[in-house]
């Protein structure tokens, strides 16, 4: 399993993505010290990167540390009995990496590279001690935890719906995760190849790249290779939830 490699600390400074990231109040409740120190401590000491590809973590491995994407995208997978690979998700700039091991002290999915990534890890140690000593974090841990649980009751609420509406709401949720980071949401880069989305969605490569025309073609997305811009989000919304549809709107 390829060495993340270390990133370089020297500069204390809070990067500005921190402010996006979902355990910023958990690295800022580290009790008796100054919060913006104390949180460039914790991330400083554990910046880490991935080339495309590698893998952070695999399923069963011991639990060393909780992670959260600052840079590129993380695939979260596990395999079937027969072999075939079962895309669970897959973890955007600001969102967190293993937490589901805190069950068992044990990863319960794969996590891979899908581009360059960087994160930030806090050493589980550190985290359990900053979950037991600060009174702000177990309710902000329950925010995550709900967070995580929506993203996977998204994906059981689409699994039976067609395969407009599966890739409709794909592209939707995309953009809502974005939008919550601050990023731009109407034009995203997305950083899965298409075989990823279409084992998300449980659909076949053919049909995922087919949809993604035919939206094309209607106009309610521009489409370039993994350049999408969304254009028409109402309709969009219609599709995918079965809303009334309405006039697009200004991306």
């Amino acid at each position: 399993m390829p060495t993340p490699a270390p990133v370089d600390s020297r500069d204390s400074r809070p990067p500005a993505d921190c402010q996006q990231c979902v355990l910023l109040r958990v690295c800022t409740s580290i009790p008796n010290g100054d919060a913006a120190t104390e949180c460039d401590d914790v991330r400083a000491a554990r910046r880490r990167s991935l080339t495309p590809g590698a893998v952070l973590y695999r399923r069963g491995d011991p639990v060393r540390g909780i992670f959260v994407v600052r840079a590129g995208a993380l695939k979260l997978s596990d395999v079937a009995t027969s072999g075939e690979e079962i895309v669970i998700g897959f973890a955007l700039p600001g969102e967190p990496a293993g937490l589901e091991a805190l069950a068992g002290y044990r990863y319960q999915r794969h996590a891979t590279a899908l581009r360059r990534v960087a994160y930030c890890e806090i050493p589980i140690r550190q985290f359990l001690r900053v979950f037991g000593g600060a009174p702000r974090v177990p309710a902000e841990m329950l925010r995550i935890t709900a967070a995580a649980l929506d993203m996977s009751m998204h994906r059981a609420s689409i699994a039976h719906r067609d395969a407009r509406a599966r890739v409709a709401a794909f592209l939707l949720d995309i953009s809502q995760r974005l939008a919550g980071k601050g990023i731009r949401s109407a034009d995203f880069f997305l950083p899965m190849p298409r075989r990823d989305i279409a084992a998300y969605l449980g659909l076949s490569l053919e049909t995922v790249s087919r949809v993604l025309q035919d939206l094309h073609r209607r106009g309610l997305i521009a489409v370039r290779a993994r350049a999408v811009r969304l254009q028409a989000f109402n309709q969009l919304a219609c599709l995918a939830w079965g809303a009334p549809e309405s006039a697009p709107q200004p991306a």
